[in-house]
């Protein structure tokens, strides 16, 4: 199996845990930018397979755990989305000290959202295409399918106050959902991100995966018209929607789909 180290960098609010795939500093680079709360975690199974199958074509990954989250420090209460694009801008900084390469940024579900963001922000100088996988395709949509859970635990509960916590908390408040502490700084930062606002992504070479679907859905084909046809890779796969399962641990179609297609970004 190829090598893993774990190592820190500094970040803006804190030390920053990258977890490096592979040879290092390397010709060829990946960054993973992984999804958003336990879409995260149950991510990183398959996410590693992935690492992993890129370090078998000559690509070496680095996983960014952002700013209180995963390895990293800080706790997530105290974090949101303008703190996680700084904490994208180090490490891409950091990458340009240690290699020439102009890494590909490969997005999960919301890293493939706050990937886009950045470079609507930052521009794409630094990079040299994307690889999306489920991308969120809106920030609001993402946070109330969260505060769903919320909901869900006080009706397993027994019931609980008919309360519109999402409302609650954009109004200043802060609760817990599914373990984590959500604050208005958090929600605030995320609400307003679409990826229909992200126009830099439309011109940059870029390979976006469906798993889980066996069609494209008017929405996704709305949002994959904006790139040119040279510059877009776009597939569909029925691999399990593993972001939302604890039970799955591989997606092989999905990454053997994502291995033979990232040469040709």
């Amino acid at each position: 199996m190829p090598e893993y180290q774990g190592q820190f960098i500094e970040g803006a609010k804190g030390k920053l845990y990258l977890g490096c795939y592979g040879c290092w500093p390397a010709e060829k680079v990946i960054v993973l930018l992984p999804a958003f709360g336990e879409e995260m975690n149950l991510s990183r199974a398959v996410c590693t397979r992935q690492a992993y199958a890129f370090n078998s074509i000559g690509y070496s990954v680095v996983s960014l755990d952002y700013y209180g989250t995963g390895d990293s420090e800080g706790e997530f209460q105290d974090a949101n989305a303008d703190i996680w694009r700084e904490d994208i801008r180090i490490l891409l900084e950091w990458i340009g000290s240690q290699t020439q390469s102009k890494p590909i940024l490969w997005g999960v579900r919301f890293g493939a959202l706050l990937a886009a963001s950045y470079l609507e922000q930052q521009g794409d100088e630094c990079i040299s295409g994307l690889i999306f996988w489920r991308p969120v395709l809106d920030g609001k949509i993402m946070l109330n399918q969260f505060f769903r859970l919320k909901k869900m635990n006080e009706l397993m509960q027994g019931g609980g106050e008919k309360k519109n916590w999402f409302k609650y908390v954009l109004d200043g408040g802060c609760t817990e959902v599914a373990g984590y502490e959500v604050t208005p700084s958090l929600v605030n930062s995320i609400v307003t991100m679409q990826m229909k606002s992200c126009n830099r992504t439309c011109h940059i070479n870029t390979l976006w995966m469906e798993p889980g679907v066996e069609t494209l859905t008017p929405v996704i084909k709305a949002h994959t018209s904006r790139w040119q046809n040279e510059k877009l890779q776009l597939f569909t796969c029925t691999s399990p929607m593993f972001w939302q399962s604890p039970d799955v641990y591989e997606a092989p179609e999905l990454i053997a789909m994502t291995s033979e297609q990232a040469g040709r970004i």
